[in-house]
């Protein structure tokens, strides 16, 4: 069985945490859970943008979050 991914660009990592990364996505800060993570996916280092690559269950969470916000 293939994971579905999405990828978000222009990702802004604030800090990393314990158990993952505080991110600024489209102006809002969210939490991004390592189990959100596609396997392989390289995080930008702190204070650095870059593209992630979650999985299809996971980019839906963070949408939710994102909309939250």
């Amino acid at each position: 069985m293939r994971i579905a991914r999405t990828a978000i660009q222009d990702v802004l990592v604030v800090e990393r945490a314990e158990l993952g990364w505080h991110c600024e996505i489209d102006g809002r800060r969210v939490f991004v859970n390592q189990r959100q993570i596609a396997p392989g996916t390289v995080m930008p280092g702190e204070g650095h943008r870059g593209t992630i690559t979650l999985t299809a269950e996971g980019a839906e969470e963070v949408r939710r979050a994102i909309r939250q916000a």
